[in-house]
């Protein structure tokens, strides 16, 4: 969407900026996951026990989100 939107001559530009934020939210993404997954675990018995319910909210909420702010580019032509 990014070399779309942007004039030719600047697509490659569009391309590394989409790339590098990519691997940003990546890593962001990661460390929440791992904070969530980390603070609903529970041993109990010397078993431990994951809670998921947290971290699925968070996975599907963060996959609407980025459905929305995808169709907020999308244009007719």
């Amino acid at each position: 969407m990014a070399v779309d939107i942007a004039p030719k001559q600047a697509s490659g530009a569009a391309l590394g900026i989409v790339g590098i934020m990519s691997y940003l939210a990546a890593g962001i993404q990661d460390i929440a996951s791992g904070y969530l997954i980390e603070n609903n675990k529970s041993v109990i018995d010397g078993v431990t026990m994951y809670n998921f319910d947290s971290i699925s909210v968070f996975w599907i909420s963060s996959a609407v989100i980025s459905l929305f702010l995808a169709l907020l580019t999308w244009r007719k032509t």
